[in-house]
């Protein structure tokens, strides 16, 4: 905003900035494993937020920064309707991209090093190489992510993103299925509809109870939470799973092998 930068070159460029810090915040991954890891990710959240609230002649501080909608072929993305269309596109083309990068040799050593570190290790895989890719090409969608949402909400704040936030993206992809592309979008449509359906009852109650918005908004809270837990306890897969468990039943109907 500030150099003038058209959104078409800042949109690949913020995906390259968020490439640098997810790769340089990847290094403790060289070291840490597991839940370790997952801690030392969310210190960093903790410390780009602090930056972001404290870089004030670059991010405006807690005023945020203004955005102005972007611009294709002269015509302003500056509704709901048009900008649905960009971001579908770009959803699209980043889910092309991750399910042929599976099928890669950079895909597979992701996989390789995910299931057996040290087995990778042996038959020669560059652990650190492909661990600090993976974190860069992971922080290359979210930098992408992250410059849409800034032109679509025409404000960048650090009150967007909070640990809950966090704890929600990972909830969804537990959800869906960790280490499956089509399950994040499972997850995130669960993650995304869930909410909307537990607020029927508090729409219906309202009408006849005068209390019913702040008792039932309570019990909704609690109620997505349980249902969360519950579908880690008894689904641990991910909806993908089952997804491909349903389709293999309906592939051998009536037949059982």
């Amino acid at each position: 905003m500030r150099l003038g930068v058209p959104f078409w070159f800042a949109l690949p460029l913020s995906g390259l900035v968020a490439a640098v810090v997810g790769m340089f915040f990847g290094i403790p991954s060289l070291r840490l494993k597991g839940l370790y890891l997952a801690i030392a990710t969310m210190a960093a959240q903790f410390i780009i937020q602090f930056g972001m609230r404290n870089w004030t002649w670059l991010t405006g501080g807690s005023d945020g920064m203004s955005v102005r909608p972007p611009v294709f072929f002269g015509l302003p993305l500056n509704t709901d309707r048009r900008y649905y269309f960009l971001v579908y596109t770009l959803v699209i083309a980043a889910t092309l991209f991750t399910k042929n990068l599976t099928r890669s040799r950079s895909g597979r050593a992701f996989v390789a090093i995910r299931d057996r570190y040290l087995s990778a290790e042996v038959m020669g895989v560059n652990v650190w190489g492909y661990r600090i890719l993976s974190f860069g090409v992971s922080s290359f969608m979210v930098g992408v992510a992250g410059s849409l949402w800034a032109h679509y909400v025409q404000v960048i704040s650090d009150e967007h993103f909070t640990i809950g936030l966090s704890v929600q993206y990972l909830a969804s992809i537990i959800i869906g299925g960790l280490g499956s592309v089509t399950g994040a979008i499972y997850g995130a449509i669960f993650m995304t509809l869930l909410p909307e359906l537990l607020r029927i009852p508090e729409r219906a109650l309202s009408h006849i109870w005068e209390n019913a918005f702040t008792i039932v908004n309570q019990l909704r809270e609690g109620t997505f939470g349980l249902l969360v837990v519950l579908f880690i306890i008894f689904e641990p897969d991910g909806l993908a799973h089952r997804w491909n468990k349903i389709k293999a039943y309906w592939k051998l109907w009536p037949f059982s092998y």
